[in-house]
């Protein structure tokens, strides 16, 4: 065991064996001993494990969300050429990606941006109204993520989790509601970053395959415009637009996808380290910083691609 494991073990014991003997205590030594006792919460190493997943958590979420946001512009961006173009087999602008389809991706991302907020709150905050809010937030987005359900006992021990911060010995209560509170998100959370991971998989059957058949009808529609069809200036312009978007659409699309995926497989370590931090004193992190990097990765590969995606043509 090391020096700082061992350490920390003492503390939890000394903690622990301090609360045992309050009630034999002098006054002063009781009122000196709960001064002892409010330190006995989470660790530095916790709190720097903690900060650093929620807040690299919270822009994974953020950045995903946009994501989904711009694949749905986008499909609707390709189908109006489609149109243009003179398809006339469009069921729908925005075929595949349903305002339903993408309702329950933004939920999902919504969930897990508030299990972040969430403990990122519990870190600063006593205030039990505040951090019911944020509770009761994140248990009404898992909730309506289809197929995923918190029933009503798990909701119940969030609830008293976060009741119980506040008062004397206020750092220990938060330290016992921060490890209940990781607990009891991890089923919905392991489950929401398989949701990611399937959607930005390029053999998945809904969100990447929708937003590949839409590219690839494009294409279609594009082969067949019949040379008379482009005389016109404007009717040129249009098929040069709808090729430079099947391009830039291809291009983006294929890099995010990667990225993002990759960066939800470590997310998935991270929440196990991050676990394993608070539930069993594990003093190690690697996966939580290095998800920490890859989310950067993320968001510089965003800030290099989309302006070239904010200037595509409309028609």
């Amino acid at each position: 065991m090391t020096n700082a494991k061992r350490s920390q073990t003492v503390n939890i014991k000394e903690c622990s064996r301090a609360r045992n003997d309050l009630p034999g205590f002098p006054f002063l030594a009781g009122l000196a001993l709960i001064v002892f006792l409010s330190g006995c919460g989470l660790t530095a190493h916790e709190r720097v494990a903690v900060r650093q997943f929620g807040s690299a958590t919270a822009d994974f979420a953020s950045l995903t969300r946009a994501e989904f946001l711009q694949s749905r512009e986008d499909v609707i961006q390709m189908n109006r050429f489609r149109v243009l173009l003179g398809a006339t087999n469009v069921a729908a602008l925005d075929d595949p990606f349903t305002l339903q389809t993408s309702q329950t991706r933004l939920r999902a991302l919504d969930a897990l941006n508030q299990q972040a907020e969430l403990l990122l709150r519990l870190l600063t905050t006593s205030s039990a109204a505040e951090l019911q809010v944020s509770a009761d937030a994140f248990v009404a987005s898992v909730n309506g993520i289809p197929g995923l359900h918190m029933e009503a006992g798990q909701t119940e021990a969030l609830g008293k989790a976060v009741a119980t911060v506040g008062g004397l010995w206020v750092e220990h209560k938060r330290a016992r509601a921060m490890r209940r509170i990781v607990e009891l998100s991890r089923p919905p959370l392991t489950n929401i970053i398989a949701l990611v991971e399937r959607d930005f998989d390029p053999d998945d059957d809904v969100w990447s395959a929708g937003y590949r058949r839409a590219r690839l009808d494009l294409e279609d529609a594009i082969r067949i415009v019949p040379g008379s069809a482009t005389r016109t200036l404007a009717d040129a312009q249009t098929v040069r637009l709808a090729r430079l978007a099947v391009l830039e659409n291809r291009l983006r699309f294929d890099l995010i996808s990667a990225t993002i995926r990759d960066a939800a497989a470590r997310l998935r370590d991270a929440e196990a380290e991050l676990h394993r931090i608070m539930t069993a004193q594990d003093i190690t992190s690697e996966d939580i910083p290095e998800f920490r990097s890859k989310v950067n990765d993320v968001k510089t590969l965003f800030e290099l691609l989309r302006p070239a995606s904010g200037q595509k043509g409309h028609p």
